[in-house]
């Protein structure tokens, strides 16, 4: 990844993905995670502050490595251990039915490879276990 990647596209990204629109989505989508949780692109951590107060320790992934130094100022500040790991949606390295919840935010569009990952997420979570996801759409409703 080159210097776009490192130092001009997460602050894009903070900037873009902080609207009051999105922190609504990210909120609800959030609401009612529980148990073992894996975020699929963590990123700079902005969901840390939604999720709910009985989450103590989430894993994290992401596959741009520069961007997760953007954040430690959230990791710092948040009662939330995380466990974090630079790998792709579509190869996770870890074992089948590992997760309670598998959370998404605004992700899913970046992923070259969605039905693979979509299986690799099938696969971690455990029986019963749930999916919570917010994506860009073109709805009215920001819960679509």
């Amino acid at each position: 990844m080159g210097l776009y990647a490192k130092y001009i596209f997460p602050h894009i990204l903070e900037y873009v993905m902080s609207s009051s629109i999105l922190v609504d989505c990210r909120k609800d989508t959030l609401s009612e995670v529980k148990g073992e949780i894996l975020e699929i692109g963590f990123g700079t951590g902005m969901n840390l502050p939604y999720y709910p107060e009985n989450v103590r320790r989430i894993t994290g992934v992401d596959v741009n490595i520069h961007i997760h130094s953007k954040a430690e100022k959230r990791l710092k500040s948040s009662p939330i251990k995380v466990d974090y790991h630079t790998v792709s949606a579509e190869l996770l390295p870890f074992p089948s039915q590992t997760f309670d919840t598998v959370v998404s935010t605004f992700t899913l569009c970046s992923i070259k490879n969605i039905h693979r990952a979509l299986s690799e997420i099938a696969r971690i979570l455990k029986p019963n276990g749930r999916f919570c996801f917010a994506e860009h759409g073109l709805s009215t409703d920001y819960r679509v």
